[in-house]
């Protein structure tokens, strides 16, 4: 056929190849590897999230509602020991010294900042009721009716 043109070209490929086909990859690129990364890595996202759901929003709240209210000290008839608007200051001083008869310093300043803070607050309660006794009246009505 060499008249029409035709020619012959024999191409030899290998059936298979010399190469190992299994070439060793490092640990860390080995699809089984990451596999258990991704899922080791959703573990730990989860934790996280609960981690920080606890650490900031559940344990204000637990400490929030489990921290005794500080309350003046009361009879046992319910009755608190304490007036409003004194005109005498030595009666004022003493019930402030009433109290504080329960609390002595036991080592914790936290405490005894919160007595004084709150033996401060009730000055100033006392003082505005001197000044607007009205005013005082009202907030008690709107407590009352609260309770309703």
């Amino acid at each position: 056929s060499d008249l029409r043109g035709d020619q012959v070209e024999i191409v030899n490929t290998p059936f298979a190849s010399d190469e190992d086909p299994r070439t060793e990859t490092v640990w860390w690129q080995q699809p089984d590897t990451l596999a258990m990364a991704a899922n080791l890595g959703r573990y730990l996202l989860v934790a996280l999230v609960a981690f920080l759901l606890y650490w900031l929003i559940l344990r204000p709240l637990i400490k929030r509602y489990t921290q005794p209210p500080l309350v003046a000290a009361a009879t046992p008839g319910g009755i608190l020991n304490t007036s409003v608007g004194s005109d005498d200051d030595s009666d004022a001083d003493e019930r402030d010294g009433d109290v504080n008869d329960g609390d002595t310093y036991s080592g914790k300043p936290k405490r005894r900042r919160k007595t004084s803070l709150y033996e401060h607050n009730l000055n100033d309660l006392r003082e505005m009721a001197q000044e607007d006794p009205r005013m005082v009246a009202m907030i008690i009505r709107s407590w009352m009716n609260a309770n309703d």
